[in-house]
């Protein structure tokens, strides 16, 4: 598994991408014509890898 310094930098990293994504969220209902989807998705696969190397 992974040592505790390398787990708690990886709940950070999650911790950041989940405000990342709030934040975009919260773009797009400010700026509709602007296109943050792509970004959100980003994030979101960024979290999806992270959640499958914890699981390892």
């Amino acid at each position: 598994m992974y040592d505790p310094l390398t787990l708690t930098i990886l709940e950070m990293v999650k911790a950041s991408l989940k405000n990342h994504i709030k934040g975009y969220k919260d773009l797009i209902k400010i700026f509709p014509e602007r296109n943050y989807k792509d970004k959100i998705e980003e994030a979101t696969s960024i979290l999806k890898y992270i959640n499958e190397l914890e699981s390892k």
